[in-house]
């Protein structure tokens, strides 16, 4: 698919359409790691070694003016192979500082993807790294705009250092990060449907539905250790939407000073959320979130209708759609930060909107949020392995042929021949599980598998050579 790279784009911010620009200002290399270096970080899950660059480019600001954004490229070392581009969108951090570019802030599950063979593009989100401003935490437009404006500078470079793109594009994002990827996601096949080949997407742990788990959040009874996020979510969208409230207006006097320093920046969010919770059980007995905030401003976000505030939180759902590419909403019903319903809710919701391809997974039932994270990405990875698209394009006149498979659908013995340069074959199921695995020394020409263990359903026949992979759905009877 060609690509097409516009001068200025339009998008539509807040309450009003602002237009941005987006453009490769510098590249910096930070680190390169080595394939054994990453397997002595990460074990056998990475496949290759990998180059880390800092990148400069323009985006847009929250008030609709020039801003310089800052974001990490991860460059996989594949041997001249076609690489495809997967965007990351990192979690919740403490700081300006503490963010990708900088090799902090979670990057480490960016590199994981760039050792699994993807160039991944992590924004460090508006108001963050080299942003100017204050953060917009949660904010839809916003966390779509710097995250594309960076993949269309990832691309620029790409060109001019000759790092071979192919046309698959892959969304993945943890906690605030899978928030972010659910509206990068609208808006690429919104607005952006020309430029990127969207293949599929697979948000983890992730806060959805900020008009309805938010605003429980904010008017709970029950104890929330993390009110630091209820006030950074309102102070971003009393920013982000206009709403022209004063912190004494927002907040009561006890709450003002530290979310005043949290906003100057003298304090990090982990000494807001202490300073938060000695305040709330000081003048409560408590940790809910709701004692912060003047009565006026909870008596808003109470009524049904359609206060600012509450308009705020509904134009930053992401969930209220029907998504065209598939996804993958991994999540774990012990979940403290952000309640699983989140998923659940998206899910039928996407569903009845007539989505083709959504499926909300509880990858680990009995972890919290952070012991989530393992289980989720390895998750994500199976299923982006087990959507058939993930195969290379072949070009039709110089490629390899493709394998023979049958019969298909098959009930016992399945058969292999024309294998060429396959050196590896896996079988996996229906939620991205391997069920075999075939190396070199395993295949010659014409192979089998004796699929008569497996239960029946769907299964992909992922077939793995030099130069190209080639899927194959089976049914097993």
């Amino acid at each position: 698919m060609k690509k097409i790279l516009p001068t200025c784009l339009t998008l539509l911010l807040s309450y009003s359409i602002k237009t941005h620009c987006q453009e490769l200002i510098s590249a910096e290399l930070l680190e390169s790691y080595s394939l054994t270096a990453l397997q002595l970080g990460f074990g056998d899950l990475v496949e290759n070694g990998v180059s880390l660059y800092k990148i400069r480019y323009n985006t847009t600001g929250i008030d609709g003016s020039l801003d310089t954004a800052s974001g990490l490229f991860i460059v996989p070392d594949t041997d001249g192979d076609s690489i495809p581009l997967l965007s990351y969108q990192h979690g919740i951090v403490t700081s300006r500082n503490d963010v990708p570019s900088n090799l902090k802030g979670g990057y480490e599950i960016a590199v994981i993807w760039g050792g699994l063979g993807y160039a991944v593009a992590a924004a460090d989100y508006l108001g963050l790294g080299e942003s100017r401003g204050f953060h917009p935490f949660f904010h839809a437009a916003t966390e779509s705009s710097a995250a594309i404006d960076l993949l269309f500078a990832a691309e620029e470079f790409s060109r001019q250092n000759s790092i071979p793109l192919d046309n698959r594009l892959y969304l993945s994002g943890y906690a605030q990060g899978a928030h972010s990827t659910m509206a990068i996601h609208k808006s690429l096949e919104e607005d952006h449907v020309s430029n990127f080949n969207l293949i599929a997407a697979a948000p983890m742990s992730g806060l959805y539905s900020m008009s309805g788990e938010m605003r429980d959040i904010i008017l709970t009874d029950q104890t929330y250790l993390f009110p630091n996020y209820v006030g950074w979510t309102l102070l971003s969208y009393n920013l982000a939407h206009d709403l022209g409230y004063t912190l004494e207006e927002l907040f009561k006097p006890p709450y003002v000073e530290p979310i005043r320093q949290f906003n100057a920046e003298e304090i990090d969010l982990f000494q807001l959320n202490g300073m938060l919770i000695q305040a709330l059980v000081l003048n409560h007995g408590n940790i809910q979130p709701k004692g912060m905030f003047q009565d006026s401003i909870i008596d808003q976000l109470r009524l049904e209708l359609n206060p600012p505030i509450n308009l705020a939180l509904k134009e930053n759902d992401t969930f209220d759609w029907a998504p065209k590419a598939p996804i993958r909403m991994l999540y774990c019903q012990s979940d403290e930060q952000f309640s699983y319903k989140n998923s659940v809710v998206a899910d039928s919701v996407m569903n009845l909107r007539g989505a083709l391809n959504v499926e909300a997974l509880d990858v680990n039932s009995n972890a919290g949020h952070l012991a989530c994270l393992e289980p989720a990405l390895i998750n994500a990875s199976r299923f982006f392995d087990f959507v058939e698209v993930i195969t290379p394009v072949v070009n039709e006149d110089t490629g390899p042929a493709s394998p023979q498979v049958y019969p298909n659908p098959v009930k016992t013995i399945l058969h292999l021949q024309d294998l060429g340069e396959i050196k590896r074959i896996e079988v996996l199921d229906s939620e991205g599980r391997i069920r075999f695995i075939l190396r070199q020394n395993d295949l010659v020409d014409q192979t089998e598998i004796n699929m008569e263990g497996l239960p029946p359903g769907m299964y992909l026949l992922k077939m793995i050579g030099e130069q190209s992979v080639f899927l194959e759905k089976v049914i097993k009877e």
